[in-house]
């Protein structure tokens, strides 16, 4: 959500084996060279369809590897910092089934969320479906604000800095 923060996933060397998530960063005009997201996340099987919520804490991922109800589950992560993740929380039943999960997509304010799945009473394949996430499973609260400052009287965009602040 910030322009700046790239997970994806690759089964590209230097991995735990299959495919890994790693982060990049936007600096200086340029992403960093990519790191593994590490032992956490990653498993000797398949990490997949991160999704790194608004909040930019929150990751959303499937996985092979992890623990879980079948092929592929969906779980929950949050970023500590320092390039440390918490262990990853299966999303559990009613978001996971005994088949394929992937693709993950949360709304703004983390009530709704897109899940691809393979699950019986779909239309054959990956079928998308919503649900509502109950607060266990909801990514942290956010606010996003986007505008631009202009000279009142020139109407022309000027350099500035915008703060808010919670009373």
């Amino acid at each position: 959500a910030d322009g700046k923060t790239l997970i994806f996933s690759s089964a590209r060397p230097g991995g735990q084996g299959g495919k890994d998530l790693w982060i990049s960063f936007w600096k200086n005009g340029n992403w960093t060279f990519p790191e593994n997201l590490g032992k956490t996340i990653n498993t000797p099987d398949d990490e997949e369809a991160p999704y790194l919520h608004y909040d930019g804490k929150t990751l959303y991922f499937s996985s092979s590897g992890h623990t879980g109800y079948g092929q592929h589950d969906i779980f929950r992560s949050q970023m500590l910092g320092g390039g440390n993740w918490t262990n990853p929380e299966n999303m559990g039943r009613g978001i996971n089934t005994d088949a394929d999960e992937a693709g993950f997509y949360g709304d703004f304010k983390g009530e709704r969320a897109y899940i691809a799945s393979s699950r019986e009473g779909g239309f054959g394949g990956l079928d998308i479906y919503s649900l509502k996430l109950s607060p266990d499973k909801k990514p942290l609260p956010v606010t996003y604000v986007k505008g631009n400052i202009l000279d009142a009287e020139t109407k022309n965009e000027i350099a500035g800095r915008i703060e808010l602040i919670n009373l």
